[in-house]
């Protein structure tokens, strides 16, 4: 098995992550997207043209990140991670709709930054920050998140948090935000999240977050 993707991206982070909590060894081959051109490899595994893709022998390519995850706890038996109750599984799909929206939202606000600003549409930047904080806000606030365990959801709010940090520092999330801040610190501290952080391996251009 091997995951195709970069470093840069959220999507491939939660996947290595996930990976290690189910003990599972994912070597990444490097591949990078970019919105605006086709990657011919890419589009030849996912028609879809995105990362990450996982490649396992004698089976066709999955995609996307959250069918990945699902692929990977099943095979590991991570009822945790993943579980198997509707109940609770709809929690964590509930969790993880709001990490995949924070990932979605960072790079729409990035690649409309990134444009030249006759290009720009102000009206996006704008928009894009009060729903950052009205994520961050809500996050604040919610006790039971915070109490809830370790799984594919929360865990994709915590990459996406990470991945904030990672490329707008500015929006300084952790401004009044005591319990959001010490619930990330924590889950932050756990060997897959440090043993997998975003890198730099190329020099990004505009469009090219992922």
């Amino acid at each position: 098995m091997r995951l195709l993707g970069s470093t840069r991206s959220p999507f491939v982070r939660k996947v290595r992550v996930v990976a290690a909590e189910c003990g599972i060894d994912l070597p990444l081959v490097q591949h990078s997207v970019h919105l605006a051109s086709v990657t011919p490899d890419i589009m030849a595994l996912n028609p879809l043209g995105k990362i990450p893709v996982l490649l396992q022998d004698g089976h066709r390519p999955l995609f996307d990140s959250l069918v990945i995850c699902a692929e990977l706890c099943h095979r590991a038996g991570r009822n945790d991670l993943w579980p198997e109750a509707p109940g609770p599984m709809i929690e964590m799909l509930r969790h993880h709709a709001i990490g995949a929206g924070l990932m979605d939202l960072s790079i729409l606000r990035l690649v409309e930054a990134a444009k030249p600003p006759e290009r720009q549409w102000p009206e996006i930047i704008s928009a894009s920050d009060d729903k950052f904080f009205a994520i961050f806000d809500a996050l604040e606030n919610d006790e039971e998140f915070q109490a809830t365990g370790t799984s594919v959801g929360t865990l994709s709010i915590a990459v996406a948090l990470g991945y904030l940090d990672f490329r707008m520092a500015f929006l300084n999330w952790r401004d009044e935000r005591p319990q959001l801040a010490g619930w990330f610190a924590k889950v932050s501290a756990r060997p897959s999240m440090r043993d997998f952080p975003f890198q730099d391996t190329d020099t990004a251009r505009a469009g090219q977050v992922r």
